[in-house]
């Protein structure tokens, strides 16, 4: 690590508003270039400071080793305004508590229990598809994600109510990024990117809010992430207001379509363009399961198809995240003061060739043992860490193994001919559109 007291002030800055058009023009090729400035770089959001910390051993230090020193910072603050204080937001001790609560739903035997909901969104959204007839993915795996985290959540969602939430989802994600990285001023203009955003945020409100009214008179334990949160009581002995489970629901939905309609997209996008990788994929599918669907416990088999899904996760991953110090700190050689706007990016990390060689380059291999190893310990955290690693990353890593075993079992998906894909950067590195021909595979 660079030894530096006073850190680097990364170029480009704009008047009044700093970095901030950068970082929504191009901000992946920003994010990279700041780890040739220094282990910790200077960079303005509006009038405000902010530092981005591009090594993992400080980014492990500020997440991990001296969490109490920090709170989530302004991304969230901000995004708390729109969004609520659910868990993928909250702060503290409401998070603590609110995690404790939550988390019977993510451990393994719900897993177990959750696959048998992602095997049967998969069957509902492929029920379509038809031999050689284009599909749009990104369309395609955002229905299959938000079915998944439908089923999860309720089990009794109406069609009209999952369409809405379905429209509104990512619209929501793309102006919770503008709201973090452009000045508050901009918010508050007539703009029709603004007026969109309140209308979607105001239609997902109403889908949840009936829901839970519904759920509230006589609704029994269905076994989904709604009864878990009607019956959850913190240590107190108190259950959840609605205006609390409101807020766990817009968060689930936040946190659990647009980023894993975006991982499936780009695991059926690498697949279906190396046929290599393809052709060893249905092997291993074709040993492991013999034609049946998978169930949980045959997940851990399925390597090669474990390797390619991390290979996703690095390659397209979260590209910016933040904390804010609550008091003077030293991080590395760098002193910071208390109240300081820090970012870190997973996705800066999983594409600096000092951790990961050639980092454009799609290899599942380089997550195989023997090699996985050269890997700095903290460099790959597709999910976060410490205290506020992401709840559903384990979920998130059942959903997409089960939903591409199920669908590379009995599909070839081919990218058309003539239709480039490009990045579109929303919470996560989403794809443009994605044409892809559907073939039925014979074994």
């Amino acid at each position: 690590m660079a030894s530096r007291s006073v850190p680097p002030r990364a170029p480009g800055a704009w008047p009044l508003l700093g970095h901030a058009p950068t970082l929504m023009r191009r901000p992946l090729d920003f994010m990279r270039s700041l780890a040739d400035l220094g282990d910790v770089v200077r960079v303005q959001l509006g009038m405000v400071n902010a530092y981005v910390v591009t090594h993992p051993e400080l980014v492990h230090q500020m997440l991990v080793t001296d969490a109490r020193e920090y709170s989530r910072g302004l991304a969230h603050s901000r995004s708390r305004t729109h969004f609520g204080n659910g868990l993928v937001f909250s702060d503290g001790e409401i998070h603590r508590l609110r995690r404790r609560m939550i988390q019977p739903e993510f451990r393994h035997a719900s897993l177990a229990r959750h696959t048998s909901v992602m095997k049967s969104a998969v069957a509902d959204v492929t029920a379509t598809w038809r031999h050689g007839k284009p599909l749009e993915m990104t369309d395609e795996m955002a229905a299959l994600a938000l079915e998944t985290v439908t089923r999860s959540l309720f089990t009794d969602l109406t069609e009209d109510s999952a369409r809405a939430i379905q429209r509104s989802v990512p619209i929501l994600m793309r102006g919770g990024i503008q709201r973090v990285v452009a000045p508050l001023w901009t918010a508050r203009l007539p703009l029709p990117v603004n007026r969109r955003f309140r209308r979607a945020l105001s239609d997902v409100g109403v889908v949840v809010d009936n829901v839970i009214s519904a759920s509230r008179s006589g609704r029994d334990n269905c076994g989904d992430l709604l009864s878990t949160l009607l019956h959850a009581r913190g240590e107190d002995g108190r259950t959840l207001s609605d205006q609390e489970i409101q807020d766990e629901i817009v968060a689930f939905y936040m946190a659990g379509v647009e980023t894993s309609s975006s991982a499936l997209a780009w695991l059926f996008y690498e697949i279906g363009r190396n046929p290599g990788m393809e052709d060893r994929l249905h092997s291993e599918l074709d040993s492991v399961l013999d034609g049946r669907t998978p169930e949980y416990g045959d997940l851990p088999r399925l390597e090669y198809l474990g390797r390619i899904v991390s290979e996703v996760l690095r390659e397209y991953s979260i590209w910016f995240q933040m904390r804010r110090t609550r008091r003077p700190v030293r991080l590395g050689s760098v002193r910071l003061p208390a109240g300081a706007q820090m970012i870190y990016s997973p996705y800066l990390l999983h594409h600096d060739p000092r951790w990961f060689p050639e980092p454009d380059r799609f290899d599942p291999d380089r997550w195989l043992p023997e090699r996985v190893q050269d890997i700095p310990r903290h460099a790959f955290m597709p999910f976060g860490a410490g205290s506020h690693t992401c709840i559903g990353g384990n979920f998130a890593v059942v959903e997409y193994m089960t939903d591409l075993a199920v669908i590379c079992s009995q599909w070839r998906l081919r990218p058309a001919p003539g239709h480039a894909v490009h990045k579109e950067i929303h919470a996560t590195v989403h794809p443009g559109r994605l044409v892809m021909i559907p073939e039925r595979r014979h074994r």
